[in-house]
Order: C-alpha cells, then structure tokens, then sequence
C-alpha cells in the first residue's frame, strides 16, 4: 500500500495477497526472532531461531525437498515450506533477508499509509464508474496473516463494501498451490473484468 500512497498516477487497481502491513500480532516464534534481532543477538542465534522457525536440521535437508531441477512435469503443488527450508540452506543471504525484513519491513502498524492508499483508491474509483479498486486474498489456514482481524482493519480503514475479500484454500504461502494459485487468478479475472 506504500506504492500506491506514494505513487499514485501509476496504480489502477490493487491486489493484496496475505497482506501483512497491518498485523496485529506475529507468530510467538517471529516475535521471538524479531526481538532478538533488536537486541542484536549473535548472527549464528538469529539462524539457529530461524531455522527452527523454518523446521531445518542446519547440517541437513532430506533429498525429497530439494526443489527439483527437472522441468518436463508441472506439479499440482510445490511445498513453500520445503522451498523455505532449501533457502535457508542454500543462499547465504536468505536468513539476513527474512530477518531484515521482520526489522524493517512494512508488516506491521501501517494504518496511516494504508489510510492515504485507501484515499487514492476512493478517488480512482470514483473516476472508473464503481470498478472494485482493492482486491484482498487470504489464505484459510494462514498462521501469519488473521482473516478476521484483517477484515475488522480494512473494514475501519477502507471501508465496509469498499473492497473485495476472498479466501483460497492454503497458509501463508497458498500462491505455491496450482489450485490456489488458479483459484486467485480467476478471482481477479472476475473482479477485474478480464
């Protein structure tokens, strides 16, 4: 929403996926992490709490959740978690990135930004006839990301009947799903006229 609040001429419409900027309360275990983070615990801490985050034995990862290298068949799923775990273990930069981002990324608080956005969508709508301006998905069994407490905030913020919610089957991660992902295309197909 700070891309739409701070570049307005560019944005037509929005599509949230598992939105986090307006978080209440993180998971205990990314509480837990951030905290330590902020109290600039030892790099090797901060891992070993991610990689418990993460369900990764360091020295270790199971060959069945290596991502496959071999493109000829499409899954119907690929495993987020197991794409997390190889992450964590394959690229040095991916724990110092997940814990940046619980530092300073945008997931938590943004009420005021998500205010102005919500002021540049009204304008844009009134302008295109009444078109759905904000599009919303969530997963149904996020552990991040709160359903009905997100409800409750875009309801106070943006307004009741002002945007549309949708929830597909799946976590935090439900874009990995093929039928998730499917799912989420044909929501924005319908909403958007496509």
């Amino acid at each position: 929403m700070d891309f739409v609040a701070s570049f307005p001429h560019f944005v037509r419409s929005v599509a949230l996926l598992a939105p986090v900027g307006l978080l209440r309360d993180l998971p205990e275990s990314y509480r837990r992490l951030q905290q330590a983070a902020r109290e600039q615990q030892v790099e090797a801490e901060l891992k070993e709490m991610l990689a418990s985050i993460l369900g990764v034995e360091q020295c270790h990862i199971p060959a069945a959740e290596e991502p496959q290298s071999d493109h000829t068949e499409k899954p119907a799923a690929v495993d987020g978690d197991a794409i997390q775990r190889w992450q964590f273990l394959h690229h040095k930069g991916h724990a110092a990135s997940f814990i940046s981002s619980l530092l300073h990324g945008p997931i938590q608080h943004q009420h005021e930004m998500w205010q102005e956005a919500s002021r540049v969508l009204r304008e844009k709508r009134r302008s295109q006839e009444g078109k759905d301006m904000l599009v919303v998905i969530c997963g149904s069994e996020d552990g991040v990301v709160s359903s009905a407490h997100l409800q409750e905030d875009l309801d106070a913020i943006v307004g009741r009947g002002q945007y549309v919610f949708e929830e597909v089957p799946g976590g935090h991660g439900f874009l990995l799903d093929k039928a998730a992902s499917e799912e989420v295309v044909g929501i924005l197909r319908r909403e958007w006229n496509l």
